[in-house]
């Protein structure tokens, strides 16, 4: 069979041609499953591409033959199956289902893109009509898949896997948005019209592998066509060469239309059309949408803003661009304030224009760096490039690989740390593990992968205190050389390991709501402050104890439980009584809730019965003295690799996920026992790097660098096959 040369999802991306839709209740929480539908002469590709992209969601591909058979289907599959059928075999009651219980995706099968496209859409009647705009006004996304060389039409099936996670991700919070917008962090301006060229792909996979880069901002205006069809293929194709980035997934995407008017090139009077290219960005599932604050109306932000609700995890960018004069400091905290008001945006940027470096200046303190949103101000032409340098927010930034920059006066991520590093702005920290021995630990070259990764002048090492009982006494030498570590100007942060997790909380002013449930403290941040009660800072800052160990264990045991198949109990069992322990009972029960995860009934097992029944009583939870009757879903163990612990063979039958927080050695005898009965498992190591990566985005205010930081990891540890 002849395959067409490219399949696109088209449905999302069309309605913006449709007349205007009533706000819908947003799908981006929806569990259920994938639903493709086709044209009637799509029977044989679709069933292809249904169980393709069923495999990539490690679900089941169930087929929809005839009327009044949507229903039935959808009561009896799971959110990972993938449900495929053709428009005839739909009635008008069958949208509601869709829109309620299913992530529904349109495809459709062109050759070509162009506005005969959308003609063709409307040629065979009401029938037509009337199924496209009922199926484009529940359908979240569209995408546009290049098949040409591929076999079959399975061959999309990973693009669909993209759009239904992005479809199911939840909207950031206030304090995960600071760190996409982060510290440090810089969103690369392209400045392509084809991104389909060989050349251009290169340099954005290389743009995609920089963790300095948060961020790629594809212009629109820029494109050489704002045909709909061209602008889904051309960011199709950009999509294609960033899938292999630093965050281990394709690299963000920023969706900006900017006008001439605000530096930009696409025409001032071609509001609708921006406003239309604008929602189809957010269709297509962008990660960032720019909107034009005084170019857009009020209805259509507001439009454009219940849609980025509605439809998913884009970020939206309120922007402003105050051009043809100077901008005092007030002049700018008011057209800030005023972005925010009118966009409700997830994050505000306004620029300026600088007639010296004083203009300069004066932008980047407006620049508030803990201000709600985010602000990213900065100042146009050679004269303001201080701003790029002195604001250290989300800064949009040229790269050395591009062949021309977006806006007069850019520089490169690269030359802006440097002359950070070099005027002081972003002065080098010192940051440690406090140890009672040193065990060859894989935290130092984890945390200093990652520095290195983001372009920060810091140090991470090893802490060892020369009497570490000495902690005990408050008022030793030992806890005077300790006070002074963590007074000292440099100090950065610190992780802390048993046997400390206990004895350095009197030395902390303040405990995260975790770390005070769970009772034990491994990361240590200190944090700017205006008044503070200990005066060996001078009032310069305030320690922070928390635990990001629970968030360590979460990540392990959600990922590993999404490969289990065998029957849910709705209980984890936890090995262990010590600090990692109480970390885990808090990770499998308000841990998980608090990430919108449902939370296990606790078991508790140790060794000492009486502190198994203690900790378990601390958590809500059951202690058990005999395993042999027990089946879990989850297990997590914490005591030390060397011990050789494992379960009766009855506990693993119910094939529960199993995460082993001992990493040093990998393969622990738990571990070799729950992969010979076919448990998804988790080493250790793993969650080195997960409670790693809160630890760093605490310290450094930005995202962190994962592949980075788990390559050093596993560059002294063995990485286990099938580690989740």
């Amino acid at each position: 069979m002849a395959l067409p040369r490219c399949l696109a999802i088209l449905a999302a991306a069309h309605a913006f041609l449709l007349p205007a839709q009533k706000a819908r209740t947003s799908l981006r929480r929806a569990t259920g499953p994938v639903v493709l539908i086709g044209e009637d002469s799509f029977g044989e590709e679709l069933a292809c591409l249904g169980q393709s992209a069923a495999t990539a969601l490690s679900g089941l591909s169930v087929a929809v033959r005839g009327k009044d058979e949507l229903r039935n289907v959808l009561k009896n599959v799971d959110a990972n199956d993938v449900v495929h059928c053709t428009d005839s075999a739909l009635t008008g009651k069958d949208w509601n289902l869709l829109e309620r219980d299913a992530c529904p995706i349109w495809v459709r099968c062109v050759n070509e893109f162009g506005n005969d496209v959308v003609k063709e859409i409307f040629r065979n009647g009401k029938r037509r009509k009337t199924c496209l705009y009922e199926v484009a006004a529940c359908a979240p996304y569209s995408a546009v898949l290049s098949i040409e060389e591929r076999a079959s039409w399975g061959g999309g099936a990973s693009s669909i896997k993209r759009i239904v996670d992005f479809h199911r991700r939840d909207r950031l919070s206030d304090d995960e948005v600071a760190l996409e917008a982060g510290l440090d962090t810089f969103f690369v301006s392209l400045t392509f019209e084809d991104y389909e060229l060989p050349e251009t792909r290169q340099v954005l996979a290389e743009l995609a592998n920089d963790a300095r880069v948060t961020a790629l901002e594809f212009r629109c205006d820029l494109l050489r066509s704002y045909n709909p069809g061209n602008v889904l293929k051309q960011l199709h194709a950009a999509r294609e060469a960033c899938q292999a980035s630093w965050r281990g997934s394709e690299a963000r995407l920023m969706f900006t239309v900017r006008s001439v008017s605000q530096a930009g090139a696409f025409r001032d009077e071609d509001v609708d059309e921006m406003a239309s290219l604008l929602e189809l960005g957010l269709r297509a599932g962008v990660d960032w949408l720019d909107v034009e604050t005084e170019t857009l109306s009020r209805k259509q932000l507001k439009k454009l803003r219940r849609m980025a609700d509605e439809r998913g995890a884009t970020l939206v960018l309120g922007s402003h661009h105050q051009l043809g004069e100077t901008t005092s400091s007030a002049r700018a905290e008011a057209l800030l304030n005023k972005c925010a008001k009118r966009s409700d945006g997830d994050a505000v940027k306004l620029v300026v224009d600088a007639a010296s470096a004083d203009d300069a200046a004066s932008a980047a303190t407006v620049a508030d760096v803990d201000s709600r949103p985010p602000r990213v101000v900065l100042a146009l032409g050679d004269a303001g490039k201080l701003s790029r340098v002195l604001g250290r927010r989300f800064l949009p930034a040229t790269h050395e690989s591009l062949p021309s920059t977006a806006a007069p006066g850019q520089i490169s991520p690269n030359e802006a740390l440097a002359l950070r590093r070099d005027w002081g702005v972003v002065s080098p920290k010192k940051y440690a593990v406090l140890l009672e021995s040193d065990f060859g630990s894989r935290s130092p070259a984890m945390h200093n992968a990652a520095f290195r990764a983001c372009g920060l002048p810091h140090q991470y090492s090893v802490l060892e205190l020369p009497d570490q009982g000495g902690l005990d006494d408050v008022n030793s030498e030992t806890s005077q050389q300790f006070r002074d570590y963590l007074a000292s100007p440099s100090f950065g942060g610190l992780s802390v390991t048993i046997p400390h997790k206990l004895r350095v909380q009197p030395f902390l002013d303040e405990l995260t709501d975790s770390a005070r449930k769970i009772g034990a403290v491994n990361t240590i941040t200190p944090r700017p402050a205006l008044v503070t009660s200990r005066t060996t800072l001078g009032g310069a800052s305030v320690l922070t104890g928390d635990n990001t160990d629970w968030i360590g264990i979460c990540e392990c045991i959600s990922k590993a439980l999404r490969k289990r198949s065998g029957a849910t109990t709705g209980r984890a069992l936890v090995v262990g009584s010590g600090g990692t322990a109480r970390a885990a009972c808090y990770a499998m029960t308000s841990g998980r809730r608090a990430r919108g995860e449902k939370p296990f009934s606790l078991l508790v097992y140790a060794r000492d019965t009486s502190k198994a029944e203690e900790l378990a009583r601390a958590f809500g939870g059951k202690a058990v003295a005999d395993l042999a009757s027990v089946t879990v879903d989850a297990v997590v163990s914490t005591i030390p690799g060397a011990a050789n612990f494992e379960l009766p063979p009855a506990c693993l039958k119910n094939k529960p996920a199993v995460l082993d927080a001992a990493y040093k050695p990998a393969s622990t005898a738990l571990l070799v026992q729950a992969k010979a009965a076919g448990c998804p498992m988790a080493q250790g190591a793993s969650m080195l790097v997960a409670q790693g990566v809160a630890q760093l985005q605490q310290w450094t205010g930005r995202v962190a660098p994962i592949p980075a930081m788990r390559a050093a990891v596993f560059e002294g540890v063995e990485e286990l096959e099938g580690d989740s």
